[in-house]
């Protein structure tokens, strides 16, 4: 079996225990449902290395902090969602830029109890713990078995937050701007956290895909919100007795989505949580909630497009300078007088005579060249004379 299926085996079985034992334990309550943590597995379990610049250590503690962040700003219900939102969008930002540890799918976790009316309970917390770190065991149970290579360990980069801070700001205004108008219109879910997690992860300017990528993961997006729309009707349906059913529909999803993006050749975490997504939904707005989706995958995808297209021409139209090594031509200047040293001017090949001899070294200059050997031979001359 090839190491990407056994790998892929790894993840759904372990989105399948997870989705049981919360349909066994807790089924009333979906607190414990954080969908994020499909893309954590799927880029931490499915991928030969991780896809985020960030260590283990960081990994964990980034997305918990920002669990913990996310539960205590969700309480604060007089605040309007819009800057809740910002204030979170901040928090991750600021840690980020100090860490130097850029673990994107921190911004959902920050952001999703702020979608919950009322914000969520101190169980949030404890599974994002609990989850987080059974996948980081899992990764290393998969490394000791040898189907994942060993990396080596992260160690954060100087931040050049001068050259950065336009285009987090640029990209901080893209997503405010969707959030807003979420707020506004009712449903929020055009700007799911997963989506904002896909736009940075487009945008960002280590990427190396090609202009019209953004629209095939917008279509990944899509895709994934259908799949989880049709498991959670379904899911609505079954009674609480019946938690291996409950279970199978609960992780199908997630496990779909995976299988599509390994056919394709195309991982995009934040698509296998937009699949999960859709269990914290009811009533009315499930069976919009694809049509939210594909609407903001798109937004966000052209968004994408736009800020890597400005970012491509402002770098080509930014001169290169160029290197007095590399490009040794000479300089533009007035013609030196013959008695000045002409090597503070021109570059010259080192001589090819013997560095005894003692004529002066060839030169550029015609006129100073004929003005010294003159010199030279009359000086010459007059020793001989008796």
């Amino acid at each position: 079996m090839p190491l990407s299926l056994k790998r892929f085996a790894y993840a759904s079985g372990f989105l399948l225990l997870y989705a049981l034992v919360w349909n066994i334990l807790f089924p009333m309550n979906h607190d414990y449902i954080f969908p994020e943590i499909a893309a954590i597995a799927l880029g931490s379990l499915l991928l030969d290395r991780l896809p985020w610049k960030v260590s283990e250590n960081g990994l964990f503690i980034e997305v918990t902090a920002a669990g913990i962040f996310g539960w205590l700003l969700g309480y604060l219900t007089f605040l309007p969602f819009a800057l809740r939102a910002g204030a979170a969008l901040l928090f991750c930002a600021v840690v980020m830029a100090v860490s130097r540890q850029f673990m994107f799918p921190m911004i959902s976790a920050a952001l999703l109890p702020q979608f919950v009316p009322g914000g969520v309970s101190v169980f949030y917390v404890v599974g994002v713990i609990i989850l987080t770190g059974s996948v980081l065991l899992l990764r290393r149970v998969t490394m000791a078995r040898g189907l994942q290579e060993r990396e080596a360990p992260y160690s954060p980069s100087p931040l050049d937050l001068r050259r950065k801070l336009p285009g987090w700001c640029a990209a901080g205004a893209v997503m405010m701007a969707a959030l807003l108008l979420g707020s506004l219109t009712g449903p929020v879910f055009v700007a799911a956290p997963p989506l904002l997690v896909g736009f940075v992860e487009l945008s960002r300017e280590e990427e190396k895909r090609s202009r019209f990528a953004p629209l095939l993961y917008a279509l990944l997006c899509a895709i994934g919100a259908v799949i989880g729309t049709c498991f959670s009707l379904v899911l609505s349906s079954l009674d609480y007795g019946q938690p291996l059913l409950r279970a199978l529909c609960f992780a199908a999803p997630p496990v779909l989505s995976y299988g599509l993006m390994l056919l394709l050749k195309k991982p995009f975490p934040p698509a296998a949580a937009l699949s999960m997504l859709p269990f914290l939904l009811g009533g009315q707005w499930l069976f919009y909630y694809p049509f939210m989706i594909g609407g903001g995958a798109l937004y966000f995808a052209l968004m994408a497009m736009l800020l890597n297209a400005l970012r491509r021409k402002k770098a080509a139209a930014s001169p290169v300078p160029a290197s007095p090594q590399a490009f040794p031509a000479a300089p533009i200047s007035p013609q030196p007088e013959a008695s000045e040293d002409l090597s503070d001017f021109y570059y010259t090949a080192p001589p090819e005579e013997d560095s005894a001899s003692p004529l002066p070294a060839p030169s550029s200059a015609e006129s100073f060249q004929k003005i010294s050997v003159d010199s030279f031979v009359s000086s010459n001359a007059g020793e001989d004379k008796p």
